[in-house]
């Protein structure tokens, strides 16, 4: 099977890890050209070819197209190709050409599938759940230490991240934790006092943060992040419209329905601190083995051919 791949999204990149891995699909990646996206690119050249979307024409053979992360203009609607639209924003108004062009919108989660119905027919919609990869965000526990490290991995401002800076505000307020911020606008010091009790570190490609994420005891997060934490061994926890509380194996499926966003399930923000203290006693094998049962790339990848086979 032929296939192309078309956005800026950091998961394509262990979606194409998976097919790598013996799928039997050709894939080629086609990037805008973003400065700020020369890394991910870089490191996606190793994983298949990739291509600038002002080089490309669209009269390779493709078989399918997956639409990802840019804008409907830079699509190549008038392809023949199969098209597949990944979606990110359930509110998101869906052009009429998109929506007449697109064979199936992908939703991640039941709730954002439900949610775009109000877009697009029922019928166009599927549930494919995003994935990591297991290999790349291999298990490695560790003890918990004392000052506790903690990350916040993600945008700190912005649609959809509503919870974060009271979450943030509550953590760097425990004199045991040490708080680190990756991926997070720095916000004015002078507004907030307790900004300057928060490590805000400069964004890392995607290809570093497995290594990243060693570095330290406990993750907050939402969307991805929580699983890319989870899947390398580390007490997690959801913060994004909402603070969703510690990821444990029996509330994880539960806590995804929202893309853990804290959306649905949502936890009183006082009861933090003993989150922390009872992250030590979660079982990080089992957490790891339901991300893998059920967000492995591999399976997002298999569903996704399954669409177009």
């Amino acid at each position: 099977m032929g296939g192309n791949v078309l956005g800026q999204r950091s998961y394509v990149c262990d979606l194409a890890a998976s097919w790598r891995e013996g799928l039997d699909a050709q894939l080629e990646f086609v990037v805008k050209g973003a400065e700020r996206d020369v890394g991910f690119v870089n490191g996606l050249s190793s994983v298949f070819r990739v291509t600038p979307l002002q080089a490309c024409t669209w009269e390779k053979d493709f078989d399918v197209v997956l639409l990802d992360g840019l804008s409907w203009a830079d699509y190549p609607w008038s392809t023949e190709a199969r098209l597949l639209r990944v979606v990110h924003n359930a509110r998101r108004k869906v052009p009429e050409a998109e929506a007449e062009r697109v064979d199936w919108f992908l939703c991640m989660t039941p709730v954002s599938a439900a949610r775009y119905s109000e877009h697009v027919p029922a019928r166009q919609i599927r549930l494919v759940r995003q994935g990591v990869s297991m290999k790349r965000f291999a298990f490695r526990p560790a003890k918990l230490r004392t000052p506790l490290r903690a990350l916040f991995l993600g945008r700190t401002q912005g649609p959809g991240k509503e919870g974060v800076e009271t979450a943030l505000e509550s953590v760097a307020g425990i004199p045991w934790v040490q708080v680190s911020v990756v991926g997070g606008t720095r916000p004015d010091h002078e507004r907030r006092g307790w900004h300057h009790r928060i490590s805000w570190m400069q964004p890392v490609s995607h290809q570093r943060v497995p290594e990243v994420l060693l570095e330290f005891d406990v993750v907050f997060g939402s969307g991805r992040s929580v699983l890319e934490a989870m899947a390398s061994g580390k007490p997690t926890f959801v913060v994004g419209r909402d603070y969703g509380g510690l990821v444990t194996a029996s509330n994880l499926l539960d806590k995804s329905q929202d893309n853990f966003t804290g959306l649905r399930v949502s936890r009183p923000l006082g009861l933090l601190p003993c989150d922390l203290l009872a992250s030590g006693q979660v079982d990080l094998g089992a957490v790891r083995q339901v991300v893998e049962w059920h967000f492995d790339s591999r399976l997002t990848a298999e569903a996704i051919l399954s669409l177009v086979e």
